[in-house]
């Protein structure tokens, strides 16, 4: 819509690059991005406050915390809404230190912090798995700023003290909590359970979610998942068999990624696209590549992976297609910059961190959870939520 409107010779205004701005963070699109903020520049509107909180906004969501931290600097007004579009971005990428540091710079500035400004700080520890830094904040918000724990918040914390593995804490805050119908703490809650294979806590979760709604589809794959990994295999596929009984669709994973101007867009096992044969050609020279070099036998943690991948970790998830594209189609020197509607997979995420070491590549892929920078066979997350968490040695006062 915005290319007809240039095409149209219609003047944009504020609000058309406003708009515009945020659908390029939607689906990562930095180049369109930069294109619309250059845009926005010569028109006159890259100083307009609501303008720039977009541009921060879109620029962390693409990846690329330093055009974010450049918009920020130049801004010649900083509401609470700019700060916490920067604070965001920081805590998307696992960076507590920074997100942390420019929240009380913010304060400096006599700028008082609103709810936001705290979730994305309690964000930043619920990545990093900071129990005891994520419980000060909240009280810090409650006692000192007079600020009351929205349904968010709480949520926030539950899935903090669930990786953590204090099942009993985050089942007592669900329980007590003054909201109804909490679907997504206890999904957040279960899915810890399968971090530490906690099936029992992990059924009462399930219960809980069926009960609320009993064709939801995620609890079903998210308890199945639960079973899987505690070698309940019979009883996985029982559960997979009733979800499919009742109709209970999984939500399609589609990647995105950008080359050149143009979004394309790849599903698990596509073969729409114009390359799905040098696609899947690549993919299947990077398994080869990664069992030559004796990568799929080196430090990087296999255990969390299903039996199957194990024998094809390059299988045909949307991420990977994107990742496959980009890699043919871009220098060899760029980012390779990839949006997913839903969570990265474990499986997925083992090997990408392969791609990335093979390729020599630095490949960052945006999902619903957070921003994973991959580069030389790690990643920015430090496979936290794909490996059984270690912050049980943090001491959990409760008062």
């Amino acid at each position: 819509m915005y290319t007809r409107l240039e095409q149209e010779g219609i003047k944009p205004d504020r609000a058309t690059y406003f708009s515009a701005i945020k659908a390029c963070a939607t689906l990562a699109a930095l180049g369109w991005g930069k294109r619309i903020h250059d845009a926005a520049k010569q028109a006159g509107f890259a100083t307009d406050i609501a303008v720039t909180n977009a541009l921060i906004d879109m620029y962390a969501k693409c990846g690329s915390l330093k055009d974010a931290r450049e918009v920020f600097d130049e801004s010649p007004k900083r509401t609470v809404v700019t700060w916490t579009a920067l604070i965001s971005g920081y805590a998307e990428q696992s960076d507590y230190d920074t997100a942390v540091k420019l929240f009380y710079d913010m304060q400096q500035e006599s700028i008082e912090p609103d709810g936001l400004a705290f979730l994305s700080l309690l964000s930043a520890c619920s990545h990093k798995g900071l129990v005891e830094k994520g419980l000060f904040h909240l009280r810090e918000m409650r006692d000192q700023h007079g600020i009351l724990e929205t349904l968010e918040h709480l949520d926030c914390i539950v899935d903090l003290v669930g990786c953590g593995g204090f099942f009993n804490v985050g089942e007592d805050l669900l329980e007590t909590m003054p909201f109804k119908s909490n679907i997504v703490g206890w999904l957040s809650l279960l899915g810890s359970c399968r971090l530490h294979v906690n099936v029992e806590v992990a059924r009462r979760c399930f219960d809980y979610v069926v009960a609320l709604a009993r064709d939801h589809a995620a609890a079903h794959v998210m308890m199945s998942n639960v079973y899987s990994k505690a070698g309940m295999y019979k009883e996985a596929l029982e559960l997979e068999i009733a979800r499919l009984g009742k109709e209970a669709w999984k939500k399609a994973g589609q990647a995105y990624v950008e080359v050149e101007d143009c979004i394309h867009r790849f599903s698990a096992n596509d073969t729409s696209h114009p390359q799905t044969l040098s696609i899947h050609s690549k993919l299947e020279s990077l398994s080869w590549q990664a069992k030559e070099q004796g990568l799929l036998n080196d430090s990087l943690d296999l255990e969390a992976l299903s039996p199957p991948v194990k024998q094809d970790l390059f299988c045909r998830h949307s991420e990977k297609l994107a990742i496959t594209f980009g890699l043919l189609n871009t220098p060899a020197d760029t980012p390779i910059r990839v949006t997913k509607n839903i969570r990265v997979c474990p499986d997925c995420h083992q090997s990408i961190k392969l791609i990335s070491k093979i390729e020599r590549r630095e490949i960052i892929v945006k999902d619903v959870d957070c921003i994973h920078h991959f580069r030389d066979g790690a990643c920015s997350c430090e496979d936290r939520d794909y490996v059984n968490s270690t912050c049980k040695n943090h001491i959990l006062t409760r008062k």
